[in-house]
């Protein structure tokens, strides 16, 4: 999350050239975000006021952004429910001149995938492979308009081939793979979850409600929060294999940043408001449903991008008022450490380690932050996306996508 100061996409430019790559293709829905202060060619966001965790403060209001298959007919990629998966080659003009050695596959140009900021991209992996967003490189073309964001599957050998075409203006959020269906975050601010299947084709909504925050997966469930109506927020659970939705808990009159699960565990982060100067506060419910009980408050400024909990710890990554990128590190009842500053956008949390952007390439650590280290082959470049799925570690430098051992 970024509290109170807008952060213009020409500000990004110069914090870290991998945020200002997330937010220069995201169609002609900027002019709606609350904050905007400048714009780039290619119709940028020119705030990041309200990027937080999972599903994040980018505000749904009606009538904004669409989701669906785009219906252009001059589209290089497969147009879903007009013909199948095209199959991609890469090209030598998708590493933009950096060093793809050894590289799993590469993006075709000019696209990379980029999940710097979580609610704009996404990006799996798992025993078939990948499935990732990629959007339009500025390091590649500064035509962006002219590119629409795409979902893109590969095999594990490489073999990359576009499963959807966005419409245009419209994002792509965290990715959820279950079996043979992909479900996706879709919009930019009337945002919602979208269904489709994983070798390609139509996607449809799968709930009702405007989305505020998630979804964050715990097993075969997907919890979110959502808007079912106006001036109301609420906690769902999904179950991918029916596409219903249980609803958890009515929280009346809030605004959910940020949501997780742990173990059984969901934990959610309301807010007053982006402009509000009151703290944040942290609550807690058992999957199942309950009572929602008050974990603890916190103030507006604590990170909530990549908003996850582990053992009663809360971990988020935020670009600060003064525009520092920061990994806070929140133990339950105690203020929050900076855990790590020049770093995260993104970061993954799982199995125990951190894996997170910093300007020292890309670095795993302790959840304690003490004991990081350095990817090989990253030193001194920056990590667009990281994905892990059993040993495996999966991170894109910019179009370079890379597997390695974790």
């Amino acid at each position: 999350m970024i509290s109170r100061a807008p952060l213009s996409p020409t500000v990004l430019l110069g914090v870290f050239p991998l945020v200002a790559c997330s937010i220069l293709a995201c169609g002609d829905d900027a002019a709606e975000i609350e904050g905007l202060s400048g714009s780039i060619p290619g119709s940028a966001p020119g705030s990041a006021v309200g990027v937080s965790g999972s599903g994040g403060l980018l505000r749904p209001a009606p009538g904004a952004g669409g989701t669906g298959p785009a219906s252009s007919e001059d589209e290089a990629a497969a147009v879903p429910g007009a013909k199948p998966p095209v199959p991609m080659a890469p090209s030598a003009g998708a590493a933009s001149g950096a060093d793809c050695s050894g590289a799993f596959a590469l993006a075709p140009a000019p696209y990379a995938p980029n999940t710097s900021i979580e609610d704009w991209g996404g990006f799996i992996a798992d025993e078939r492979g990948l499935v990732f967003s990629a959007i339009p490189d500025t390091q590649q073309t500064q035509d962006t308009a002219a590119f629409r964001t795409l979902i893109i599957g590969s095999d594990t050998s490489g073999n990359l081939r576009t499963l959807y075409t966005l419409p245009e203006g419209a994002l792509v959020g965290p990715i959820f793979a279950f079996g043979d269906d992909v479900f996706f975050v879709s919009g930019l601010l009337n945002r919602t979850i979208m269904r489709m299947p994983r070798g390609g084709g139509d996607a449809t909504p799968v709930i009702e409600e405007h989305l505020w925050a998630g979804p964050a997966r715990e097993g075969n469930t997907l919890y979110y929060a959502a808007r079912p109506s106006l001036g109301s927020s609420a906690v769902f659970a999904l179950d991918p294999a029916t596409n219903r939705s249980t609803l958890l808990s009515d929280q009346g009159d809030t605004e959910i940043a940020a949501i997780a699960v742990d173990r059984g565990t969901l934990y959610w982060v309301e807010t007053d408001g982006i402009l509000a100067e009151t703290d944040n506060t942290l609550f807690s419910m058992p999957v199942g449903g309950g009572t929602p009980q008050v974990v603890m408050t916190f103030p507006r400024e604590t990170a909530l991008g990549s908003f996850r909990v582990v053992d009663e710890v809360a971990y988020g990554d935020t670009i600060t008022d003064s525009f520092d990128i920061e990994i806070h590190r929140t133990p339950f009842g105690q203020p929050t450490q900076v855990a790590a500053s020049s770093a995260g956008l993104p970061l993954v949390i799982a199995d125990g380690k951190a894996y997170y952007n910093s300007s020292q390439g890309l670095t795993r650590n302790s959840l304690a932050f003490d004991a990081p280290s350095i990817v090989e082959g990253t030193a001194g470049r920056a990590t667009y996306a990281i994905a892990t799925s059993g040993t495996e570690l999966w991170y894109a430098l910019g179009a370079c996508i890379f597997r390695t051992t974790k």
